[in-house]
């Protein structure tokens, strides 16, 4: 991956993942009002600002990007650059092992929601927190990536989770075992997917 930049806040990624990248103000980015009812639970814990402005940092602000991955054209805000490129990564990653190990349809209620906007330290996990809205700031689908595992010094295997439309998807770089019981077909992944749902409720309904 390669960025250059091609006018005042605005860059362009090449590579496997392509992108257009722009930098977006604090005061670009639409109050509660402004957004529409089917998305209102998301907001409405983050009330009276938007969910990305009120921990806006100039050094490493929010990002709009418009790219194309696997055939498809993204449009997301970004809350920070740093997860723009953590989510770059994960792409990329996504090219090489292309190991989504689980997809469980939970819904939106209970533990769904903390999981989706709640607070995680980054000890526990680095979280990427996007909006996808089409280039509409006013109608917006929230989506969370939990990277479990493969950020620490001492760990080689990359697990994550992703957090979307009342679903939970478990992502991994690690292959899978021939085993029946899911933890012993990922040993190295299972016990973090498990930690970062644990806390949330959703062990069971996701794993089981």
């Amino acid at each position: 991956m390669a960025l250059r930049r091609v006018r005042e806040g605005v860059y362009q990624m090449d590579g496997d993942f392509s992108a257009l990248l722009r930098v977006v103000p604090v005061g670009d980015l639409p109050a509660p009002h402004n957004w529409t009812v089917r998305n209102y639970y998301y907001y409405a814990l983050h009330a009276p600002d938007h969910p990305f402005a009120w921990r806006y940092k100039k050094g490493d602000p929010v990002i709009r990007c418009r790219g194309s991955a696997d055939q498809r054209v993204l449009h997301y805000l970004y809350n920070s650059f740093s997860s723009f490129l953590c989510d770059a990564f994960l792409n990329a990653w996504h090219r090489v092992y292309r190991n989504r190990v689980l997809l469980a349809r939970i819904g939106y209620e209970g533990g769904y929601r903390s999981l989706l906007t709640g607070a995680i330290s980054e000890d526990e996990a680095i979280v990427v927190d996007r909006l996808d809205d089409g280039d509409d700031l006013s109608d917006v689908t929230p989506s969370r990536l939990v990277i479990a595992s493969g950020f620490r010094p001492d760990e080689t295997t990359a697990a994550w989770l992703v957090v979307r439309r009342g679903d939970v998807e478990l992502w991994t770089t690690e292959l899978s075992l021939a085993a029946r019981r899911f933890d012993a077909r990922f040993p190295v992944s299972a016990p973090h997917w498990r930690r970062a749902l644990r806390r949330f409720r959703l062990e069971n309904a996701v794993i089981g």
